[in-house]
């Protein structure tokens, strides 16, 4: 079977590889990675060169274009499996407005199950797409369309180790906090606040993985953590942080901090959607370390340290590896479960 997995949206490439591996496995698969220009560095290396393929897609009129020069390109070579890796948004509405052959199947992964009920790019989108899946069974109450079908998959597999491994001291605890630096994603406010109430305990370091220099309100947040004077304890990068460099850092870390807390202006919005620091702390067996919300979420039990906002400086300073507890990870995230999963519902009625 000839499969493209698509992803032209410019983002969630993290999503990509576990997806790769998946219909890598499968029997008699060829599949090809199409993407845009701007993640063929990020993506570099997760299949072989013949099957990755650039795709631009630009804004207005010319994206049009582009999305019927992609369309053509995928009836003309025959593909019969097509998964879109974002399957939202203009782009790929557009690559699915003419016809494909009746025997070619559709399947998509959904990031924000709102879009179901709220956007009508996303009905238009639904005329093709009939398979989705979203990135956690904890979604799936939330997808009732009686015309679609749902699966879930969690993107937790990440390639082997290629970067150089940083110098850490026994008895460090690395704590990553995973994303660009967003006020309305994390509550930087809050680390900031707890650090300079009862300051860092020597022995933590906080790795904030994602860049700041993209915008003045992530400046700002820079500023504000270098005045607190804390040097190499907190570690930040003002660009895109390379993708050996972050897999490097995550494999070394300790604990993921995703920092969602109540009071962040998207908070709400994770009820319709994952944050990828989960995954990211799933895939890497690492512990969680989460505002007392998540307490009664499955996937988080036996895995996760839960805190109340105000006592955050005392967990800052009073946190060992001996404390971080990691469970046994579930069957569902085993990768044969995950394949036999994903598969199953491609291929079904």
């Amino acid at each position: 079977m000839k499969v493209a997995l698509v992803e032209i949206s410019g983002s969630h490439d993290e999503c990509l590889y576990t997806q790769v591996r998946i219909i890598n496995s499968g029997p008699n698969t060829a599949l090809t990675l199409f993407v845009t220009p701007a993640l063929i560095a990020q993506v570099w290396g997760i299949v072989e060169p013949e099957q990755l393929r650039a795709v631009s897609m630009r804004k207005g009129w010319r994206g049009l274009m582009d999305a019927i020069v992609l369309r053509n390109l995928l009836v003309r070579e025959g593909f019969e499996l097509i998964v879109f890796n974002t399957c939202q948004g203009k782009a790929v509405r557009n690559t699915l407005m003419l016809p494909y052959p009746t025997k070619t199947r559709f399947a998509g992964v959904l990031h924000h199950t709102d879009k179901l009920e709220n956007s009508f790019t996303q009905k238009a989108i639904n005329r093709k797409v009939k398979h989705y899946f979203v990135l956690s069974d904890r979604l799936l109450p939330a997808c009732r369309q009686s015309d679609l079908r749902f699966s879930y998959f969690y993107p937790i597999e990440f390639p082997a180790i290629r970067g150089r491994l940083l110098p850490k001291q026994e008895g460090e605890v690395w704590l990553c906090v995973p994303g660009q630096v967003e006020e309305k994603r994390r509550d930087y406010e809050a680390l900031i606040s707890a650090i300079r109430t009862k300051g860092l305990a020597p022995h933590i370091k906080l790795l904030l993985l994602g860049r700041y220099g993209h915008s003045d309100e992530g400046k700002r947040i820079h500023a504000r953590i270098e005045a607190l004077g804390l040097g190499e304890q907190v570690m930040m990068w003002q660009d895109f942080v390379p993708n050996e460099l972050f897999h490097s850092l995550m494999h070394q870390c300790d604990a993921v901090l995703p920092l969602l807390h109540p009071s962040t202006a998207s908070f709400k919005l994770y009820e319709n959607r994952i944050t990828g620091a989960f995954n990211l702390a799933i895939g890497y067996g690492k512990t969680l370390i989460l505002e007392r919300s998540f307490e009664n979420y499955p996937d988080f039990a036996g895995r996760s340290v839960f805190y109340e906002t105000h006592k955050l400086s005392d967990l800052l300073n009073n946190l060992t590896a001996a404390q971080l507890p990691l469970a046994p990870p579930d069957g569902k995230f085993a990768f044969e479960s995950q394949c036999a999963r994903y598969w199953d519902f491609i291929m079904g009625e």
